[in-house]
């Protein structure tokens, strides 16, 4: 397995997962629970949901989708 996608939350989690999964490409979410532990613990990055791809060799592809997405999302914040 291979972390892919850092999120903000929960719900961009599920939404990437839900992108990967409808190009083939089989993930999982991580880090849900300790989402709403952050005020107590802190916020970093082992804090927030991550996606992961289940089958290694479909690492490329999943990197490659996920950098369209973040380029897609950046043109549209601005």
């Amino acid at each position: 397995m291979q972390k892919v996608f850092i999120a903000h939350d929960p719900f961009e989690a599920h939404f990437v997962r839900s992108l990967l999964e409808n190009e083939g490409i089989a993930t999982e979410v991580q880090g849900e629970a300790l989402f709403g532990l952050r005020p107590n613990i802190g916020l970093d990055s082992a804090t927030l949901p991550s996606v992961w791809i289940t089958n290694d060799t479909q690492l490329g592809k999943a990197l490659q989708f996920i950098a369209d997405y973040e380029n897609s999302k950046s043109k549209h914040s601005k």
